[in-house]
């Protein structure tokens, strides 16, 4: 899990905005190793798989989404994608 944290906040300091622009496809594969790594680490099977998917699906919604809301210059147009 630790693992997980590390690579989720290395992440989000690299999709930080700054003066010299960084390429955000970097940050964005670290991001993506830091939600496997603790996927990997905290989904267990339940019984209640159908609960435990919607779950999962709208936590794996919510995250990316609050990445790009903290990471953009304009949090009021900030949108997934959208030339900052």
């Amino acid at each position: 899990m630790g693992a997980a944290l590390i690579l989720g906040g290395v992440s989000v300091w690299r999709l930080l905005p700054r003066l010299p622009r960084r390429p955000r496809w970097w940050a964005a594969l670290i991001g993506l190793a830091a939600l496997i790594a603790s996927g990997m680490t905290l989904l267990r099977p339940s019984e209640l798989w159908v609960h435990d998917l919607l779950f999962y699906l709208f936590a794996g919604l919510a995250v990316p989404a609050a990445v790009c809301m903290i990471t953009n210059r304009n949090p009021v147009y900030a949108r997934c994608g959208s030339p900052s």
